[in-house]
């Protein structure tokens, strides 16, 4: 079934990192597991990962999706040179307040590393 809209599309091929782009913009965990699903690639044009993308929206449910499929290398260096722990670690430390924000990313993302 195909309908215009893309909420029934079956075809991977029909979606783009842009979408899952979208799904974690507009935080939809739903699409976001579905598209992934697909098998939609998980690769972007773009210099950072989908999981520096989750660090900077400080969500770890996004996180952990992503860490859960094993397809995105957390040790990725960012144009800037940086991993998504790096990235955590300075917002964390810009973010005085918002530390209980970031711990928990920050722990997930070492424990991935071991």
């Amino acid at each position: 079934m195909i309908r215009i809209d893309k909420t029934c599309v079956n075809y991977p091929e029909r979606y783009t990192a842009e979408d899952i782009g979208v799904a974690i913009d507009k935080r939809n965990i739903n699409e976001l597991k579905r598209l992934i699903d697909l098998g939609v690639n998980l690769d972007r044009d773009y210099p950072s990962t989908f999981i520096h993308v989750a660090v900077r929206r400080a969500s770890c449910e996004i996180l952990d999706i992503f860490l859960a499929t094993k397809k995105i290398d957390v040790n990725y260096r960012n144009d800037d040179g940086r991993t998504a722990l790096h990235c955590a670690v300075d917002l964390a430390g810009q973010m005085r307040g918002d530390l209980e924000k970031y711990l928990p990313i920050i722990q997930r993302l070492l424990a991935d590393r071991e």
